[in-house]
């Protein structure tokens, strides 16, 4: 049996390391955001990518072009306010040996190389905004700048090409491949095995899980299997730059509390029990730290309007048992910035009582119900949507809509409907059914990662398993 207190180093959204509320501390280096200006920015279309070595996570705002560093201490750093017309939609990864982040396009085309100590930043590419493969799955090298992609969406068709980008060639070149090659939405991510030099490809689709891995030598693509997870892929906003795998147990991160066994190529469920970290609801995305062998991770919070926190945890096996989460007790109330800023990171004492932690073998487990109660209100350019104490916004055309569809299947006491009907009813014209999937399953991961609850998910039709109707679960919820 493990026992477990809640973490030592969370930075949560309420913490007191926050700037004082009146203004932003006008500094020449950086500006400490307030508590109500980090909730503000949460309510943005956001990507972020982990730094596990430092404990920061690093985030772009593509609506206001803000770029964020969020340290596990609590603190939030505006770094630069960055021109939106000339930053989209980025992908970034965070660079130790140069302390600085690596960000390009989301549709892939030009990078950029910006450095967190000087705030320089400096083009690396000399190509273009392609705008055409969008969510695409990638891996950083950092000798060299190398970026690895597969995958993603663009010019109405999914692609199925293998691309890299190095500093020395200043382009992105197509690397030819063969063998199992994936197939329909090419949603997913890439991953290094550092003993094998392997990659893997994490392919995301619906509520399943397709893993491939790709030998670097001659490029053979090898499907593993097909797995089926019982809830949707959840990161919190778009993620790219991440060491998802874990060489101690050779355990690939998926998301929430799945991972992939390479030895035993199956996905397993370390799920948290009834009793265990009571303050976590789900995991999002995290990377991980070889040298201390332990997790930097982005997680659901029960207990805090934004329902996010950043936490470290560690993996281990117990008496032959499964893995299972063990918590992370310093030696010292202080953590050495290992990237010899000359920065120190205060940590607040939580650690206040330890629970018994069950341990649950493979297997997915059942999802607990909520007892949060939920309703909204719809007014002319937000949705507000309260759960419990928690306040919820949405702002987009998209989303109001979505919500006017919500109340409107509860005013008729359905619970289900087909997808034609939420895609004809919600979804904007599309040209074919791949892209009515791939916008209704982002639409998806979007309501539930900003509720911080399984509010709505896709299940087989009980009539005819080779159906899929959407089910929303406010009878559990909702509270008139």
């Amino acid at each position: 049996m493990v026992l477990l207190s809640p973490f030592f180093y969370s930075a949560a959204l309420g913490a007191a390391s926050f700037a004082d509320q009146a203004s932003f501390a006008d500094q020449a280096s950086v500006r400490e955001l307030t508590e109500d200006q980090w909730v503000d920015l949460q309510s943005g279309t956001r990507a972020y990518t982990i730094d596990p070595y430092g404990y920061v996570s690093y985030w772009y705002f593509k609506d206001t072009g803000d770029l964020v560093a969020w340290d596990m201490d609590g603190s939030v750093r505006l770094l630069e306010r960055l021109d939106t017309q000339e930053f989209g939609q980025m992908n970034l990864s965070y660079l130790r040996n140069d302390h600085a982040l690596l960000l390009w396009d989301g549709g892939i085309g030009r990078v950029f190389h910006y450095d967190l100590a000087t705030r320089e930043m400096r083009r690396l590419d000399e190509s273009h905004n392609f705008r055409s493969y969008f969510h695409h799955g990638d891996f950083v090298i950092e000798e060299d700048y190398t970026i690895f992609a597969f995958g993603g969406f663009g010019e109405f068709t999914f692609k199925d090409q293998m691309l890299y980008f190095n500093g020395t060639n200043k382009e992105w070149l197509d690397i030819p491949y063969y063998g199992d090659r994936p197939d329909e939405q090419y949603y997913g991510d890439l991953v290094l095995d550092t003993k094998t030099q392997d990659f893997y490809y994490i392919q995301f689709y619906d509520i399943n899980v397709k893993i491939y891995r790709v030998n670097q030598n001659n490029w053979r693509w090898n499907f593993l299997g097909d797995f089926t997870i019982n809830n949707f892929p959840s990161h919190g906003g778009f993620v790219s730059g991440m060491r998802r795998y874990n060489p101690d147990l050779e355990l690939i991160y998926l998301y929430g509390t799945y991972y992939y066994d390479i030895n035993a190529n199956e996905v397993r469920d370390y799920a948290i029990g009834n009793g265990d970290l009571p303050q976590i609801a789900d995991f999002l995305m995290g990377a991980y730290n070889e040298e201390t062998k332990n997790w930097a991770m982005m997680v659901q919070s029960k207990n805090k309007e934004l329902s996010l926190d950043f936490i470290r945890y560690r993996l281990v096996d117990a008496d032959g048992d499964p893995r299972a989460y063990e918590i992370i007790v310093p030696e010292s109330v202080a953590i050495v910035n290992q990237r010899n800023m000359g920065l120190m990171v205060i940590g607040l004492v939580s650690f206040s009582f330890l629970i018994a932690f069950v341990l649950r073998k493979g297997t997915a487990s059942t999802r607990k119900k909520q007892d949060d109660t939920l309703n909204f209100d719809v007014n002319k350019d937000r949705v507000i949507v309260r759960i419990a104490e928690r306040r919820v916004v949405f702002s987009d055309d998209l989303d109001r809509k979505f919500w006017s569809f919500v109340l409107e299947l509860k005013e008729r006491n359905l619970q289900t409907c087909e997808l034609k009907e939420f895609d004809a009813q919600v979804l904007p014209s599309l040209s074919n059914e791949s892209q009515y999937s791939v916008k209704r399953n982002k639409l998806i991961r979007h309501i539930n990662s900003k509720l911080g609850i399984m509010f709505i998910e896709l299940q087989k039709s009980e009539l005819d398993r080779r159906y899929k109707r959407l089910v929303f679960h406010y009878g559990e919820l909702w509270s008139k």
